[in-house]
């Protein structure tokens, strides 16, 4: 994905870790997500197909929405 701030620099989503991308997670599935977590640690069972299942399971829960930053100008 490519898009333009308004100063004119692009802005592009084409790998994991960028500096400017961060996630932004509703308060309505806050504690949801935090639920998940303490489940994950506290239930995962000792076999590593156990701890992997937690994982994938944290993984469904997260539903947040992209947010950029403007490397340039700082805007969000």
């Amino acid at each position: 994905m490519y898009f333009q701030c308004n100063c004119g620099d692009g802005i592009h989503d084409i790998t994991d870790t960028r500096a400017g991308k961060a996630h932004l997670f509703s308060d309505r599935k806050w504690n949801a997500f935090w639920d998940a977590i303490d489940a994950a640690i506290e239930h995962s069972g000792p076999k590593l197909a156990d701890k992997e299942r937690a994982c994938m399971e944290l993984r469904r829960q997260w539903h947040g929405r992209a947010l950029y930053c403007c490397l340039t100008c700082g805007r969000l």
